[in-house]
């Protein structure tokens, strides 16, 4: 299933396709890939404007950019190359994502979690739950100060896994 944001880029393309088989006097036509004669654009960084956004996505479709009204000619092959484009970026971020998801897990694996009272420790991604857990057993006496101590093993916390805690 496409994410929204590739939806969006299907669209997008579809839609510059239909506009190239158009005639050039039609409005749609002008308005989507004319330029303004007087006035300039901001400086620093203006606003996108859809041309640039639909120059972006042909990049990323690896269709180049004068060329890409020649295939768009072809509604079927434009269609067929629009899709494959879009299915091969999905397939290549969420590749990403399990790359960048197994090596944050991998930095999990090696920390090693300690108890700020005593010498236990434990490693993983679930050794936090274990020290905590020791420190409300082990530790009765000491649990109204579980507060400052739950900052303790915070603050030992490297950056990376600090954000993505999901536990308080």
């Amino acid at each position: 299933m496409l994410t929204i944001e590739n939806i969006i880029r299907t669209r997008r393309l579809r839609w510059a396709g239909h506009l190239s088989r158009m005639q050039e006097e039609r409005t749609p036509q002008q308005i989507a890939f004319g330029e303004l004669e007087t006035g300039k654009r901001p400086q620093r960084k203006p606003k996108t404007r859809w041309l640039d956004v639909f120059k972006k996505d042909l990049n990323e479709q690896s269709i180049l950019a004068n060329e890409w009204r020649n295939v768009a000619s072809n509604r079927e092959e434009w269609r067929k190359r629009i899709n494959s484009g879009v299915l091969a970026k999905q397939e290549m971020d969420i590749a990403k994502a399990k790359v960048k998801r197994h090596e944050r897990h991998l930095a999990e694996e090696e920390f090693i979690w300690e108890c700020p009272v005593c010498n236990f420790k434990k490693e993983g991604r679930t050794g936090r739950q274990y020290v905590n857990s020791h420190i409300v057993q082990a530790h009765r006496d000491l649990t109204t100060e579980r507060q400052s101590q739950q900052q303790n093993l915070q603050q030992n916390l490297p950056d990376q896994i600090r954000i993505h805690q999901s536990c308080p």
